[in-house]
């Protein structure tokens, strides 16, 4: 009987002592935002809850992302800022952003009229090229892309008129982010880029700041600029590649099996998305045409071969010679 009390005793003992910090240890909660720069109604948003959610539920509590819609933690340029520096957010980016970190080639990823549908689109994200400038991300600026996987489907032209023909654009001042693919892109077909934040376009294309801006039709709509500018045409000019980005040591920071979870969760959401995107273009346009929105067909071919000049060794010195080869390689593999 003594040594049963005994026995009792030090087990209390190393419950009191022991007990909660093992507790503790077990529960430590990784708070992580969610940045992007899209409305509240868009896909984007509500996948991303739904993904925070499943990420939470699977981790038992010990990952609780928060998502912020429509800037809310700044530019996105501020937002890679931060997250460079450590910070616990996850952000939307596209390959011509993450070119910018060192991967130069990724900006081609982007380029104008090189994809032509979503099958497309996944083999390029998927291929070996791409591998090779994520490792680069993790190695120049400690970042590490979740994924590549959010498609936004092919981005469109909104204005007060169409453009049939590249040049139909002379001059135009279209809003663009301030990423070299987007300036570059727009300079080779004959118009003037304007780098404004895109919390800033509507108010811009209001106020005659812009006469243009281009999107998907899902942003188009989720942003309402069919409010102030009511002709689209149908250019497809870029097939909107967009992923999730993370600092790599933060990352790191977390058991194996929640950065598993988080990644499969994230990489679910973006299948989700695209689904979304891929399904629900015709819906986009009705609610558009609803708005009292006009759609142009235009000349793609003329597009197309403007467009070829982005391409070239001369416009970008820094990336490898040969990248449209590479490109077609990695997509028609």
């Amino acid at each position: 009987m003594k040594n049963f009390f005994v026995l009792l005793l030090a087990t209390m003992t190393i419950g009191l002592f022991w007990g909660p910090q093992a507790f503790a240890a077990e529960k430590k909660v990784y708070k992580i935002k969610w940045a992007h720069v899209l409305a509240p109604s868009e896909p984007t948003h509500v996948v991303a809850v739904e993904t925070a959610k499943r990420i939470q539920e699977r981790t038992h509590g010990a990952v609780e992302i928060e998502v912020y819609p429509s800037s809310q933690l700044g530019k996105q340029i501020d937002v890679f800022q931060q997250i460079k520096l450590g910070a616990p957010i996850i952000a939307h980016i596209e390959p011509s952003w993450a070119a910018d970190l060192g991967p130069y080639d990724l900006g081609a990823v982007q380029g104008p009229f090189l994809i032509k549908n979503y099958d497309e689109y996944q083999k390029l994200v998927n291929s070996d090229f791409v591998a090779q400038q994520n490792q680069k991300i993790v190695d120049m600026a400690g970042l590490r892309i979740i994924t590549w996987n959010w498609y936004f489907g092919p981005r469109h032209i909104i204005s007060d008129r169409g453009f049939k023909s590249p040049a139909d654009l002379s001059a135009l001042k279209i809003r663009c982010p301030s990423s070299p693919t987007w300036v570059e892109t727009f300079k080779v077909l004959g118009a003037s880029p304007v780098t404004i934040p895109w919390g800033e376009v509507y108010t811009g294309l209001s106020h005659g700041v812009v006469e243009a801006a281009e999107a998907p039709l899902s942003t188009l709509y989720g942003s309402k600029l069919y409010e102030v500018k009511k002709v689209i045409t149908l250019t497809g000019h870029f097939k909107a590649i967009t992923g999730q980005v993370i600092n790599e040591k933060f990352m790191k920071s977390m058991p194996e099996e929640f950065q598993k979870i988080i990644s499969e969760e994230i990489i679910s959401g973006g299948e989700k998305m695209s689904a979304m995107t891929v399904n629900g273009q015709q819906e986009f346009m009705d609610k558009l045409k609803a708005s009292g929105v006009t759609f142009v067909e235009p000349d793609l071919e003329a597009y197309q071969a403007v467009a070829k000049g982005f391409y070239t060794q001369e416009l970008h010195p820094k990336w490898s010679p040969d990248m449209w080869d590479k490109l077609q390689q990695a997509i028609h593999y």
